[in-house]
């Protein structure tokens, strides 16, 4: 089966399947594994300096000649530099920002995806090097703006979505942003399986965001109890939060989030600043610690079952897809006449 959407098109991938684009868990071997694959690989930049993303995206281009993303946190905070109790973060240093982009363009990066906001300018400016853009949004006036700002696509992110997420389902953001837009639309939050990526394309997503399901495989790079949480948990163990970043995010319930339902987190970025002072995100992805750090994981952690290669993954979600498109065919056409 041959699939053509606005996003195989955009990019020239086989599959319009993306692989979020994880702080910490998101590396070049996964973003490699997922682009050699035929969908698009995406490096999780967040906590990296300017030298790790160099590395890591040498990486991937030494695995592959297929299209591969970079995915930046760009909130808006003004002008400040973060101190040096604040940690690596480009989320909270516009300077170290400016130093990722340089390594993003002069290595030529076929992709950007703007996690949390698009910049005035920012799409221009990659456009210039080459560089496809895409942002994620949570409504419809969102990704109306990103689209007046000069974004290539748009990712609408259900509240169902680990991580940053915001409050509309998936079933109903799709169809309102796309409706919207006359750009393409990517779908997040909540796919882990081929019916979900069948059930995204008929909401109107010209591809689809999937992160939780590639966490928990071989090789993402977080510690293996964190993808035995993915693995074992179920719909109803995660939980919107502002306690990683003082922004509505969703993280796997444990001390950490029961802790703060009972402490005010501070507004953001102060409450970002904190956790990443204290190093709990890396403490909880790299380290394990499960229980006291925060952990992003999605609704869709009660669709993963199992740990599998990141090309395992990808053929399950293509040939899911092909299924839950034949067989909702086929009921359809039993129906005809009747």
């Amino acid at each position: 089966m041959t699939w053509r959407t606005g996003i195989t098109e955009l990019l020239g991938v086989r599959y319009p399947i993306m692989q979020a684009g994880m702080g910490v868990a998101a590396g070049g071997r996964l973003a490699a594994a997922v682009s050699n694959a035929g969908g698009v690989g995406c490096i999780g930049a967040s906590r990296m300096t300017p030298e790790e993303l160099d590395r890591e995206i040498a990486f991937v281009q030494a695995a592959t000649s297929a299209p591969f993303g970079v995915d930046f946190l760009f909130p808006d905070l003004g002008e400040r530099t973060a101190s040096p109790q604040e940690g690596v973060s480009h989320a909270v240093d516009p300077k170290l920002r400016a130093e990722m982009l340089a390594v993003t363009y002069r290595r030529r990066v076929p992709l950007i995806v703007y996690a949390m906001k698009l910049p005035a300018g920012a799409a221009a400016e990659a456009h210039e090097h080459g560089i496809t853009v895409m942002t994620l949004v949570g409504t419809a006036r969102h990704a109306v703006r990103a689209q007046q700002l000069g974004a290539d696509a748009v990712i609408a992110t259900g509240t169902e979505a680990g991580g940053h997420t915001g409050a509309v389902a998936l079933s109903v953001l799709v169809p309102a942003v796309a409706r919207e837009v006359g750009i393409p639309v990517v779908a997040a939050g909540g796919i882990a399986t081929g019916a979900g990526v069948a059930a995204a394309l008929a909401l109107g997503a010209d591809g689809v965001w999937v992160g939780t399901r590639f966490l928990a495989t071989r090789e993402s790079s977080v510690h293996d109890d964190v993808r035995k949480e993915a693995v074992a948990r179920t719909e109803d163990q995660t939980v919107i939060s502002r306690a990683l970043s003082g922004k509505t995010c969703r993280l796997a319930t444990n001390d950490f989030t029961a802790y703060w339902t009972t402490h005010e987190p501070r507004p953001f970025p102060q409450q970002a600043v904190e956790i990443n002072r204290q190093g709990l995100v890396l403490k909880g992805l790299r380290d394990g610690d499960v229980v006291s750090s925060p952990i992003p994981l999605g609704q869709s952690t009660a669709l993963v079952d199992s740990v599998e290669d990141a090309a395992t993954v990808l053929a399950d979600l293509v040939g899911g897809a092909e299924r839950a498109v034949a067989d909702l065919a086929g009921r359809l056409g039993s129906g005809v006449g009747a």
